[in-house]
């Protein structure tokens, strides 16, 4: 059924849809990371208080252990106490990630594909991605403020390498009698180490430098999955980071990666160059791309509806007048904004 979805989207050539949503890794990101764990109604009660409605994702149940009592948050998946706080174990023995809902799973997968340093992501979302451990970080700055005690659930799925024992038709592809090698793990290190890439995922407020930061970790040390099930501490802006911890079976590695939060409303953010000031570069930016077309919520798109418009600059004004009382308050030129107008409408034009 997923399939079928993506490969509607893929043909209609609906923005945020491409091959990455066919991938096998994917889709299991995506169905681990929308199972049910505990019922979103207001009912679960965690650290003496009760989680307000809305903040469990609209899970539709609460999953139990064999002894018909015990929850997900007796699970060893939930106890960071082995890690450290924040730390935790990718999936639970009897659990794993908790009961698979297929309604809650298309609507994990239906807000389509958002690519790492690209900008902000939806606070639902997913990407198919390669990461390095060589080059930058891999980063999804999610575009809501999450609120404290509601949660957050990341997984990370990836493959591990096999080889063939018999491999006939085409070289290093499975063909009809073609056989697969036995493994044997002999390699020092973690079980699986010698044909496995490490990967880890990290939750870290916005802006953070490095992963000693981080307010939640899943560092399994076998397999190829991560998974974070997480109650935010603090009100406020976070970030997603996959990181790949090693090279044993390449310097690069695919992966998908799936994330669901809850979040309190779109951000209207005002420092378009990313300096962490709001200021007159920031208008510069804006004036230099107005009437473009962007990702949403990067270059000079403050709203999130992918243009660089006069709606934008109202955000700009209003947040750099707030920062700076006493500044005079730049204001596009009429002709500047006619001309900006008129080439973005042709451009418009050309397209159609």
């Amino acid at each position: 059924m997923l399939h079928q979805y993506a490969d509607e989207r893929i043909t209609a050539n609906v923005p945020h849809w491409d091959v990455g949503a066919r991938r096998h890794q994917t889709m299991k990101a995506v169905l681990l990371n929308s199972a049910d764990k505990l019922i979103d109604d207001g009912t679960v009660v965690v650290n003496g208080n009760a989680v307000q409605a809305g903040y469990l994702l609209g899970m539709d149940r609460t999953v139990v252990m064999q002894d018909g009592t015990s929850t997900w948050l007796d699970s060893i998946a939930y106890d960071d106490s082995v890690f450290g706080a924040g730390g935790f174990y990718p999936l639970d023995e009897q659990m794993g990630a908790g009961h698979l809902n297929v309604g809650r799973a298309v609507e994990q997968f239906s807000g389509g594909e958002w690519e790492a340093n690209a900008g902000r992501v939806p606070v639902v979302g997913w990407d198919f991605g390669t990461a390095s451990s060589t080059g930058p970080t891999n980063k999804y700055l999610l575009n809501q403020v999450l609120p404290e005690n509601s949660f957050i659930s990341i997984t990370v799925a990836w493959d591990r390498l096999v080889e063939l024992d018999v491999d006939g038709g085409t070289t290093g592809e499975y063909d009809p009698g073609d056989t697969f090698a036995t493994y044997a793990d002999g390699a020092p290190g973690p079980y699986d180490d010698s044909i496995l890439n490490d990967l880890n995922v990290y939750l870290l407020p916005k802006g953070s430098f490095n992963v000693n930061q981080a307010e939640a970790f899943s560092l399994g040390a076998e397999g190829n999955l991560e998974h974070i099930f997480f109650q935010i501490p603090a009100t406020g802006e976070y970030e997603i980071w996959v990181v790949q911890g090693d090279d044993d079976v390449g310097a690069t590695q695919d992966y998908a990666i799936a994330w669901w939060a809850y979040g309190t409303g779109p951000l209207l953010t005002a420092d378009f160059s990313g300096d962490g000031v709001i200021d007159e570069d920031d208008y510069n930016l804006w004036a230099s791309s107005y009437g473009s077309s962007v990702t949403p919520f990067t270059g000079a798109d403050a709203n999130g509806d992918g243009l660089v418009n006069a709606a934008d600059y109202t955000v700009w004004r209003d947040a750099y007048s707030a920062a700076s009382a006493t500044a005079a308050v730049p204001e596009p030129t009429t002709v500047a904004m006619a001309l900006a107008g008129l080439l973005a409408l042709g451009s418009r034009r050309r397209v159609a």
